[in-house]
Parts: C-alpha cells; structure tokens; sequence
C-alpha cells in the first residue's frame, strides 16, 4: 500500500487553477523538527551550497543549467503552514497557498525547463537539499504563531486593531460591498516570519530566489507574448470574475478576447525581478488602496551574528507583495542578467557560485580583460643571508608583512581601506549606479504587462486596464522614490574596506561553560564567517571544553557544522577542563600530522587552537597539566598557534611563561614559546562576539600558510613514515592561487632550518599573470628582497646557513606573494575566482635535526611527556 501524504491547502484570496503541491523530495523538509531553523541564513552559505553541486559535477552543470536547475527543481515561491492543521503521519500542514505562487507559476513558462533529469537530490544530502530550497523559495508565514510577545514585544494592538487585508486569506466574493478590508478568522501576526532571503555583510538582506531567476533569464532571454501566456492557459469554460472596485460580477469575455489578441509582450529578464514583484504591487494592493501603494517593506532579524529568522516589521499593513529584501535584489537582478551573458562569453566555465561571490564582496566581477594590479619594487636573489640588504618592508609596495608579523605587543594595524575605485559597475554597493540606468519607461511597460497575465492566472480581471495601467505606474513611481532612502542606509562602496589577508587556518575551538547552547550556536556562527570556513578558507573544529569531546569534526563546511551541532546528543558544556581539552586537541594534532605525513603535504594551512575561558575558573591541578601539555607535547606542532579568550588574563600568562632551560642533554629543544606571536590573550568578560570581535579579526590576519618538511613531522599514532625517495619525487608542486588585492604570506618555522646549511625555494608560473614575491626574516626592519614572475618563468630564493650559530631564538622565513598582473584566465575548478593567478611551490633543504639520535630523543621526550599528562589527567 502506497501511502501519500495529505498536503493542507489553505483558502486564498486568488485561487490558482491546478495550484502545485510541495514536491515528494522536499516534503522531508516540511516535516518534524526539519521545519526549525538550524542554519544561518547568509550569503557565505548559499555560495558553498551552490559550489558543493558544481564540484560534484564540474562539466555538467554551467552557470546556465545550474540556475535553471535550481530554479525549477528547489524555488517554490508561496508556501505556507495551514493555520490550525497539525501534522500526523498522513498530513504535511503546507501547501504552496501563498499571495507569491501565482507569480511563481508565471515565471516558469517564462525560464524554459533544463533538459534531462535533475541531479540535485542526489547530489545533495536532504539536510542540504532542505536548506538550499529554503534560502531561494520566498514566502511570508502570515499568520500569528504564538511568540509574538518574545519577538515584537513592543506592539500596542489591540484586538480591535487586527490587520485589515481582505486579499490574504478571504476570498474576495465573501467581501463587503464597499471593499473595505474585515478581520481574519485567524488573526496575522504583528510580525510575521519574511522567508527565503540571505544576510549579506555589507550589501543588505537580498532574496537569493531572485538572483538566481535572473542569471537563468539572463543566460537564456525570451520575449513572450501576452496571447501566448493567455492562450496557454484559457479555461474552457465560460467563467464570471467579481470586480475588485465595485465587487459586482461581471462577464469578462470581451476583456479576454482583448488578451487574446494582445501583441504586447513580457521579457523574462525584467518579469524575474523588478517588473513580477511590482505587478503583485498592482494587482494585490492596487484594487484597494489604489495609487497609495507600498513597497520596500522593512524586517528585522533576530540576530545580527546569527540570523536565522527575519520579522516584517509591526504597522505593515500585509502589503508585503515587495518586501526591502525583493527591491533590493530586483536592483541586483536587474542589473545581473543583463550583463551575465556577456560575462561567460568571455570567461570559460564561469560558474554561478563566482558570480555570487563577486558580485558581493568589494572585488566585485572583473573587467574580464587582462587586469593591473599595480608593480612592486624588483629585488634581487641575493645567495648569501649575511648581506641581505635592509630596509623597511613598506617600500616593497602593498605588503602588509611587517605589520603583521611584529611583536604582538607593539602591533599596530591600520585598518583595511576600500579598494581603488572602479570606473565600471562591478558589484552590489554599485546600486545606486545601477538604479539610474533602468529605463523606467520600460520597467512601467514591463510591470503593467506582466500584471496583466498576472490578473488572469489569479483569477481578478474585472479591474479596467486604465486602472491596472494607473496602478502599475504609481508602483513603479513608488520603487524610484523608496529605492534611495533604502539604499542610502546601505554602505557606499568607499565606506567597504578591503583586507587583502584573508584567514586560511585549521581553527580548533575549545567552548567552556560560559554559555548557553543558543549563544554557542551564535558564537560558532560568527567563527566560521570571520574565519572564512570555506572550500578556499579555514577550516573549523569544535572541542567541548568540559569533557574534551569533539563536538564537530574539522570541516570546511558551515552546513556541515551545524549538522553535527544538531546531532551532538550530550549537553553543551557547563565546566571546564582545560588538560581534557588540551589533550583532545594533542590526539587531533597527531592525527592531522599522521594524514599529512602520508601524503607527503609541504604547504599547508596553520593551525589555531582558539580558547574560551571566561567563566569557570581553571584549578591548579587542571592548570598544571594543561601547563604540561601545552609546554610538552603540543611543541612538536611549530606551525601552532593560540589565542585564549578570557576573563582571567593572569593564569593565561602563567600558562605561557617559560623559564626552563631550552637544552635537553646534547639536543637543543625547539619550543614555540620563544616566539611571542604564537600566543595571545584577549581580555573578555562579555560572551557577546561584539566585545572581542575587532581584536580577534586582527589576530586571524596575522597567521601565515605553513611550509614544512613532512618527514620531520613526528606521528604517535603511525610510526609507517614514508620512505625519503618518496618525499624527493613528492617534494615538488604545491599549487596556489592569488587574486589581485589579495596577499598571501608563507612561513618556514626554524624548526625545519636550525641546522640546514641551505635552503632554496622556488616559485613557478604557470603564464596566469605577473606576481612579487618578497622575503623577510626581519619583521620589524624586513629586508627589500623581491623577485618578480612572470609567464612561465620561476624565481628562486637561497638561504645559506638561514640560523647561523643562534638556533634556539633563530626568526623564521616569510615569503609574501602579490599579483601585479593578470591574464584572467583561471577556469579550473580550483580557482575561486576567474582573475587568479596560479602557481607552484617547491622546496629544498629543509630539515629538522642534527641526525637520528635528535629526532629519537625528541621523539622520546614527547612520548613521555604525552604519558604524564594523561597519567595526570586521570589522577585528577
């Protein structure tokens, strides 16, 4: 027996002829505590969902197919929970019943089908499926849901007060005959829940459903005509409409005979944006309140580091037809598909998830022609590091090295600057550019002829098209006027500052008790954006500072993040253990260690173990083992960084102190403790991201890339090293990329050059562009010593006895890259954006012992140093 499920439709005002119910494989996402909001809304989650289906099927899936895809198989504009129907197991209490279906169904014949079978449910796991329909399908939850007092407290209505909007949830024939507005059988919330739209970070809330419409229209444009659209889908039979003004029914075959003979037509590139939302503007609000319509409704969201749901605001009068969040993306839109044909012309495989991330960051899309970046200051390779010249790093041009990497306690920043104006419009802060080129003319005629196929498809033609047009027209004045005053309470695009350091750690947090699971959530939320968990980012993993569990695997996922927040069964730390939590992160370490010495990995991400300890207060026997580790075991890691965030700033600093000898017999011991930029303490006693936000970004910029040895790395869990012919032949090609404004910084730690009487390293081009590469050793009085690439050329950098006699304070080797040219011509699936510059790494001479017996004691003293501190643990 096939059991199906009962989809509850919920009465509307504009009944839609075989309206569509919710798919079988989104059905899951309408059911059980599915329907609860686990995920951020953002925009950095839509991009890594979008690029999830694109790398699984990099030659497939285009731009084109993929918008379409998404378009057709997950947007489902319109649904609604049915008010008062409980879900059983044969009722699902949603239906595709909202004011936006009719609009939706419209929209489809305008964006023709992809060809073929959807691959997105295979693709995607369901919780991903569920979350990416969910941030592209725009609805609004109407009706009061019972937590109104929790989030719109500050509402004075009183019953009598209800929201008067006849054409939400009465069918209009039911209406008095003065058309005036009568209260709901049940009531609509003062605040009701706005969904499928994206916070971005300096560009506004915008509705993703919208964009990716566009880029569909825009990649494949069509003309329709209105007698093609009414044609398709003429009823039969001989029906009678009420009219809206005078609410008296009236034959309205003449009317239809005029449709049907209509040559004006609709074109999808503006029906997909501005021109559909303004014509439900006419053809919902325009009946009643006439020219004095409403757009750009504004909404708040319930929280700005964790923005999971978004209220309309109170005093909305339900005219909610173009929300702010549709205006603004309608703009975006616009502009988009005009323009992306001529962007995949002239960028092989150019990919929806570049498009998104470019258009909303302040690179924004490249001119897609051979692009400057402004020159540096050439150097020249010179072998021996005695006669290095020097001189300050500024004078090498844009790089930042010397900042960042100086003394933490004399660091001082300047704060990131807006990047060069570009003459061209090039990404979302360029609304107001935008909004100046849009025909408006052509928008009215666009607006009033969709609105016109609109009014048939709902069902309401008895509105004469003298007033639709009047309607249509003051919809559109209305959108001029609003748009200014809405996108001057955006940033300009000389207000959005640019950091060329872009963070790409391994980040291990550790949580303590400080907060609620809620405020976990948020605060794991604001981690993974300002650490740019990402495919081309940072990578996170979430340790319980109470019992040391791993509560998320390390990933590059904030979907995947999340998902295993949800699946974590055991309570959210109330303590905490600082040694448990140190010894999780030792087992994590090895491991890593242990992947990354099999595959013979010599560049890599750093890692950062970022503590939060801000409320419990650590013991002394916690504190004198996790001083053990901390000072033991975890010095074989010298790529490990630590950032405690704290209220007890005092145990942190006895924790880090070193005092010991650095010599252990005849082998001189390696510790990152003589390296101050490895450990820093950010006072805190606010659990609120905003009290540590600032300093913490600063802190995240100044960690390098890694380069290292891996057979110098020491396993506990896999003593099967690699032979050395294998790291020979391993050694070479790490492949990178860089994007103009952009730099990466690359350090060697003296533990792999203490005793190396040379080292040489090479970057090769591969003919992507011109980048300078520059190296410092110095921070604070960094010598001038840049090389510049170009084609397919390589440079090499000699190090000749790097340490000399001072190994144990010996500075590590920085290398910054910059690019100064670029031949846009990245298309491989590696490249995050179309203007990256590729190259290669390789290396020489790197070691990280006298001989054998070094790494044998080293190895000793780290096995036994790793068995006290359980032994300690234990005890405890």
């Amino acid at each position: 027996m096939i059991v199906r499920h009962l989809v509850a439709i919920l009465l509307g005002v504009f009944v839609l002829a075989g309206a569509q119910t919710i798919p079988t494989y989104l059905l899951p996402c309408y059911r059980g505590n599915e329907t609860q909001p686990w995920l951020p809304n953002s925009m950095p989650l839509l991009i890594e969902l979008v690029r999830k289906i694109e790398d699984a099927r990099p030659t497939s899936l285009d731009a084109r197919t993929l918008s379409v895809q998404l378009f057709h198989r997950l947007r489902f504009d319109g649904i609604e929970k049915a008010p008062g129907i409980q879900e059983t197991e044969f009722v699902t209490p949603f239906g595709i019943t909202g004011i936006m279906a009719p609009k939706m169904r419209l929209l489809r014949q305008l964006i023709s089908p992809p060809p073929g079978e959807s691959e997105l449910e295979q693709i995607l796991s369901q919780f991903d499926l569920c979350a990416l329909h969910r941030l592209i399908s725009s609805s609004v939850q109407p009706f009061e849901r019972g937590d109104e007092a929790r989030t719109c407290p500050l509402n004075l209505a009183t019953p009598e007060d209800r929201i008067r909007a006849p054409w939400i949830t009465r069918n209009k024939v039911q209406n008095a005959t003065s058309g005036a507005g009568i209260q709901f059988t049940r009531p609509v919330s003062r605040c009701p829940l706005e969904l499928g739209i994206t916070q971005t970070r300096n560009y506004g809330t915008v509705s993703p459903g919208t964009l990716i419409a566009a880029v569909a229209a825009g990649l494949q444009p069509q003309n329709v005509q209105i007698s093609e659209f009414i044609a398709a889908q003429k009823d039969a039979k001989d029906k009678k409409y009420a009219n809206l003004e005078t609410m008296d029914e009236v034959n309205i075959a003449e009317k239809l005979g005029k449709l049907l003979k209509s040559l004006d037509s609709v074109e999808n590139t503006f029906a997909a944006g501005l021109a559909g939302d303004l014509a439900e503007v006419c053809v919902y609000q325009g009946p009643f309140v006439g020219r004095n319509v409403a757009v750009g409704l504004p909404g708040n969201w319930n929280d700005t580091f964790f923005p999971r749901e978004k209220f309309l605001v109170e005093g909305h009068g339900a005219r909610w037809e173009m929300t702010r969040p549709e205006l603004i993306s309608g703009i975006d839109g616009m502009f988009i598909s005009q323009e992306v044909s001529g962007w995949v012309d002239k960028v092989r495989r150019l990919r929806l998830s570049q498009v998104l991330d470019m258009y909303y960051s302040p690179r924004g899309v490249p001119s897609l022609t051979i692009e400057h970046s402004g020159g540096r200051t050439k150097g020249m390779d010179v072998p021996q590091e005695e006669v290095f010249p020097v001189k300050p790093f500024t004078q090498t041009g844009s790089s930042v090295l010397r900042r960042v990497f100086e003394d933490p306690r004399e660091w001082t920043e300047d704060a990131p600057q807006p990047l060069p104006t570009n003459p061209d419009i090039s990404n979302a802060c360029d609304r107001r550019s935008i909004l100046e080129i849009i025909d408006r003319e052509k928008l009215k005629e666009e607006t009033f002829a969709f609105a016109q196929i609109l009014q048939f498809t709902t069902s309401s033609l008895g509105v004469t098209d003298a007033r639709l047009r009047s309607t249509c027209d003051a919809a559109v004045d209305k959108f001029y006027a609003e748009s200014p005053f809405i996108l001057d309470s955006l940033p300009h695009c000389n207000q959005i500052a640019s950091d060329p350091r872009k963070p790409a750690m391994d980040v291990f947090v550790i949580i303590d008790g400080s907060r609620r699971e809620y405020e976990n959530l948020q605060l794991i939320n604001y981690l993974t954006e300002v650490s740019e968990v990402s495919t081309f980012g940072s990578t996170i993993t979430v340790i319980h500072g109470g019992s040391g569990e791993v509560m998320v695997n390390q990933t590059n996922s904030i979907s995947s993040t999340f998902e295993q927040l949800r699946n974590f069964t055991n309570p959210f730390p109330t303590t905490f253990s600082l040694s448990r939590s140190f010894q999780r992160l030792l087992s994590l370490l090895s491991r890593q260690t242990d992947e990354e010495i099999r595959a013979g990995v010599h560049v890599a991400r750093s890692q950062l173990a970022l503590v939060f300890s801000q409320s419990q207060r650590i013991t002394q026997n916690d504190f004198e083992s996790a001083q053990r580790i901390l000072q033991g075991s975890l010095q074989r890691f010298p790529d490990l960084y630590f950032i405690f965030v704290t209220s007890d700033v005092e145990t942190f600093e006895n924790l880090i102190r070193h005092e010991a000898t650095h010599t252990t017999g005849s082998t001189e011991r390696f510790t990152n403790l003589v390296y101050p930029e490895h450990y820093t303490i950010i006072r805190s006693t606010n659990i609120s991201p905003d009290d540590f936000s600032e300093r913490l970004v600063k802190e995240f910029r100044k960690i390098p890339m890694r380069m290292v040895a891996a057979r110098c790395l020491i396993s506990e869990f896999n003593q099967t090293v690699p032979s050395h012919e294998f790291f020979e032949i391993n050694r070479y090609r790490h492949e990178d990329y860089i994007g103009p404004y952009h730099e990466i910084i690359y350090r060697i730690s003296p533990f792999y050059f203490r005793y190396s009487e040379s080292i040489n390293v090479q970057f090769l081009g591969v003919d992507y562009g011109g980048l300078t590469i520059c190296a410092s050793r110095n921070p604070n009085a960094a010598p001038d010593h840049c090389q510049s690439l170009r084609g397919m050329e390589d440079v090499w950098f000699n190090h000749t006895w790097p340490c000399g006699p001072n190994v144990i304070t010996c500075p590590p080797i920085f290398y910054s890259v910059n690019v100064d040219v670029s031949n846009v011509r990245c298309s491989e699936n590696d490249c995050r954006y179309p203007d990256q510059v590729r190259f290669h790494i390789q290396h020489h001479g790197l070691t990280c012992e006298r001989g054998s017996s070094g790494t044998l004691q080293l190895s000793i003293l780290a096995f036994f140093a790793s068995l006290l501190a359980v032994f300690t643990i234990k005890l405890n």
